[in-house]
């Protein structure tokens, strides 16, 4: 996979997910290496994206998974707000006057203008 800094023009919407989930200028390899999975991981988030209507079979991505589908609404008690805040550096006086989430939602929206 090329390191290209901007993923959306090679058309690779994996890509594009982790860069944009990056929050910060950087490189796509970057991305893959905090966002990417390893064996030890004990929680994954799966998103599936439509492509032009193409029928995604979720048993088949499912299959390939070990462990148990769980709620969305799970994933709360999934992640560590801790690494979360730390990786795109919330500070104390941020969290005062937003949400986690709209704080990082922030940092993707604008990682291409900054």
């Amino acid at each position: 996979m090329s390191s290209s800094p901007n993923p959306e023009k090679r058309g690779l919407i994996s890509g594009v997910a982790c860069f944009k989930l990056e929050g910060g200028p950087s490189k796509i390899s970057d991305a893959f290496k905090k966002f990417g999975i390893s064996d030890s991981d004990t929680a994954v988030l799966i998103v599936l994206v439509e492509d032009n209507g193409k029928t995604i079979n979720v048993e088949d991505i499912a299959s390939q998974v070990e462990g148990q589908q769980v709620s969305l609404d799970e994933l709360p008690q999934l992640t560590d707000t801790a690494k979360v805040k730390k990786l795109y550096k919330i500070t104390p006086q941020e969290e005062k006057i937003s949400t986690l989430l709209d704080s990082i939602v922030c940092r993707m929206s604008t990682k291409d203008v900054l």
